[in-house]
Formats: C-alpha cells, sequence, structure tokens
C-alpha cells in the first residue's frame, strides 16, 4: 500500500496467525462430537454473517439453532478439550503457523507503533505471541478478558488507551479479517482495513468486509509493507 498509518492496530486470528487447523477446526470438531456436521465453509459463512467474534459463543448458538438443547459450559469444554488438549490428545494450538515472515514485524515495527486486539483468552494470545517471539512488537495487547468482544469498539478503544494514542490526533488502522473487526474499527474511530485470510474465499469475503465498513480489502497482509 501507498499509504501509511500513524498507528497500526493488529487483530490476531487470520491476519497474523494461522488458524485454518487449530481455531476453525475446533469449532468442526465439537459440533460433530455433538453429532453435527459443520465443515470449513460453513464456519467462514458463520464468522462472515458477525456476531462471531467468541468461538464458544459461537458454536453454543449454532448448536441451538440446530435445536439441540446444549448447556454453555458443556460445548465450551468440549471446545476446550480440543483445542487444549487431553492427556491424550495432542492440543490444536500447535498446529497454528505465523501468517506474515518475520521481517513483516520487524518492517512494520520500525515504521511506527503497533498493538494488538484479539478475542483470544489471554492465555491463548500470550502462548502464541511467546511461541513465535513476538512480544517485542507490540506496544500493548488487548485480549478477551479486557473488555467486550468485537464489534464493540470497547477493546480497540482500550488499545488507544494503553497505548497512549488519540484518533483525533493520528491516522490509525486496525486490519482484521471479520466484520466484526471493521465495525469495531469504525465504531472506535479508526480506519477499518479488511484482509483476507490465507483460509478464506476471497469472493465470499471480501464484500463481507467491505459491507462491514472496510475502506480497503487486502488480498495478503504483506502488502501492508509495500508503502
Amino acid at each position: 500500500m501507498d499509504e501509511v498509518p500513524d498507528i497500526l492496530l493488529l487483530d490476531m486470528d487470520g491476519v497474523i496467525a494461522d488458524v485454518s487447523e487449530s481455531y476453525r477446526r475446533a469449532l468442526e470438531l465439537t459440533a460433530e462430537s455433538y453429532g453435527q456436521s459443520l465443515d470449513a465453509a460453513s464456519v467462514s459463512h458463520l464468522k462472515a454473517a458477525g456476531d462471531a467474534n467468541n468461538d464458544w459463543v459461537l458454536i453454543h448458538r449454532w448448536l441451538r439453532q440446530q435445536g439441540l438443547d446444549v448447556d454453555f459450559e458443556d460445548v465450551k469444554g468440549t471446545y476446550e478439550s480440543y483445542l487444549q488438549g487431553t492427556d491424550d490428545r495432542e492440543g490444536l494450538w500447535k498446529q497454528e503457523r505465523l501468517i506474515p515472515p518475520r521481517s513483516f514485524f520487524e518492517t512494520l515495527s520500525g515504521r511506527h507503533p503497533m498493538g494488538i486486539v484479539t478475542g483470544r483468552t489471554r492465555a491463548d494470545a500470550r502462548r502464541f505471541i511467546d511461541r513465535f517471539d513476538l512480544a517485542k512488537f507490540f506496544e500493548a495487547v488487548v485480549c478477551m478478558e479486557d473488555a467486550p468482544r468485537k464489534p464493540s469498539p470497547d477493546p480497540v478503544e482500550l488499545l488507544l488507551e494503553r497505548m497512549g494514542a488519540r484518533t483525533s490526533e493520528s491516522d490509525i488502522w486496525l486490519v482484521g479479517d471479520t466484520p466484526d473487526d471493521m465495525r469495531a474499527a469504525a465504531a472506535a474511530d479508526v480506519r477499518p482495513v479488511g484482509v483476507i485470510a490465507p483460509y478464506e474465499e476471497d469472493a465470499s469475503m471480501r464484500p463481507a468486509l467491505l459491507e462491514a465498513g472496510a475502506t480497503v480489502v487486502l488480498g495478503d497482509i504483506e502488502e501492508l509493507v509495500g508503502g
């Protein structure tokens, strides 16, 4: 991109973390454990529909829509057993990979301050950041426990507060891969920039991001280093 922001905020999943075989797969396996079929395309459709920033809430709601009388805590526990692993099953989190190369973070952190706003739990977010040695690139991180989930602007506004940033004084972008990210950014008065996650179909996600307020949609997160 030719334009360059003063401050760059990044979502985690689908933006810097490939979660196709972790969080997304955990949704599919949780559905399967309740006798339901939820494939990758259907998960993408649910994410594109919005109000889908918390996977526990998403899968519980979806199962109830299928006519199942399921307890939220039971569903959450099933999901977490796949994601975190058990004594006899490896956690899906180990399948995650970094989407952009390390040079991406080196370049961008040298240009402007960066922060992360994610719907992950603090423990899950910290584990990913530590696993790929990313902490030095980000001034602050806002997680699930810190604020209401996106599309609420609260987590974005909290991140800006922690970074000492004001929208009236800086050009601030939030890069995310879902409509919830775009709506949260717009409501927080920062520029919503969409990106197509590597496991999403451009033809379906791009219009969803634009409809949710994205001012531009990137086909690849590395386009950010072009400016």
